[in-house]
């Protein structure tokens, strides 16, 4: 419901002052026969139904723009030598691009638009070289927060939806970011499949999808109902450990959410859950160990820069009976990360009977009262 202005930071109902009543007291209040003086109401004659007045759908409107060479994301050294090495492979020039919006529908407090711009890492698939995003947009002129969410392994989208929805209701817009090789980005057919084929494929696509997600946020802070101080970041499972990473990497994101991920990539890959069943056989028929694969994939490992999310205000959402993310890969990430963990009991399919939870420790993290004044 909204219960204000829809210029104020906190507009929805959730934000205003709540009043206590008895319902019995209320319910005692009713006489048991009506007063004498009572007025009688006549019984209410029904409208007739209006002849259908036929209307023209509504076309859904297009803008273009471009966002500024000098509308840039600082990537700070590391004081570790070792991450610092690393973070060249992130050290991309960023220039100038352009972008498309297209309109899309109105829910009540906020609208829905596809966006799209060029990818900083283009590649030898054309499709997956177009970042697509849904942007809710909330209602209003004055800027507000804004958070990039990431999606699940099977690319469903419910996740981020459901979360978008309840951020963009409570006034902090909220940004779904495809990864690459997934919705629109996927060209041929099989195309997704290769990540889990080639361990090299994997892995570039998951430093493209840092590189996406540093021009996703330059995006985002250059349009005008943004506050480009308060950017956050929020990944569920695959999309938390990729969250976990981009924010290690760029730690210009004030706030983030990681939601059964954690670190420790290596051993995630090597589980007997039937999710990383086809990586972990080829990873064997490559000869590729556990030591040879903590090699491979230190530059997309979210420990390698986790202690750079100690200046982010981060919360962790995990399932103490997780088989596909093990708890102790969580516990590792909140160690280097100096921050605590919100422990469901649950396995990783099983934290679906906690989404209300859930959804109430993300909206509050993210609740736009509650991000610090930017420097």
């Amino acid at each position: 419901s909204n219960a204000a202005s829809t210029d104020q930071e906190n507009y929805s109902a959730a934000f205003q002052p709540y009043y206590p009543y008895n319902f019995q007291t209320l319910l005692a209040m009713i006489p048991a026969q009506p007063a004498d003086s009572a007025a009688k109401i006549p019984p209410r004659k029904q409208p007739q139904s209006p002849s259908p007045v036929p209307t023209e759908p509504s076309k859904p409107t297009a803008a273009e723009g471009e966002v500024p060479a000098d509308l840039v994301r600082d990537l700070p050294d590391s004081p570790d030598p070792r991450a610092n090495e690393l973070l060249k492979l992130y050290r991309r020039p960023q220039q100038a691009f352009a972008y498309q919006m297209k309109g899309g529908k109105t829910f009540g407090l906020y609208s829905v638009h596809q966006v799209s711009f060029p990818s900083p890492l283009p590649g030898e698939f054309s499709a997956n070289n177009t970042i697509h995003c849904e942007y809710y947009q909330c209602g209003g002129d004055s800027p507000r927060p804004a958070v990039i969410l990431l999606d699940v392994l099977d690319g469903s989208m419910m996740a981020p939806r459901l979360i978008a929805n309840s951020l963009a209701s409570q006034g902090v817009h909220a940004c779904i970011m495809y990864l690459p090789h997934y919705g629109p980005r996927q060209g041929q057919k099989g195309e997704l499949e290769k990540m889990t084929d080639d361990p090299q494929v994997l892995i570039q696509s998951v430093e493209q999808a840092v590189l996406d997600i540093r021009q996703t946020a330059r995006w985002l802070a250059g349009q005008k109902n943004v506050d480009g101080g308060r950017l956050g970041i929020c990944g569920v499972s695959l999309g938390g450990f990729i969250a976990a990473l981009a924010a290690g990497v760029d730690t210009g994101f004030s706030k983030a959410a990681i939601i059964m991920a954690g670190g420790d990539l290596a051993t995630v890959l090597m589980t007997d859950a039937r999710e990383v069943h086809l990586i972990k056989q080829r990873l064997a028929e490559m000869g590729i160990d556990r030591e040879k694969l903590i090699t491979m994939i230190e530059p997309i490992e979210p420990l390698t820069f986790a202690g750079r999310l100690r200046k982010t205000d981060l919360l962790m959402v995990s399932g103490s009976t997780d088989t596909i993310v093990p708890p102790d890969c969580a516990r590792q990430l909140a160690a280097a990360a100096g921050t605590e963990i919100k422990w469901f009991p649950a396995d990783h399919y099983g934290m679906l009977k906690h989404l209300l939870q859930i959804l109430t420790h993300t909206n509050n993290h993210f609740a736009a009262a509650n991000w610090k004044t930017p420097d």
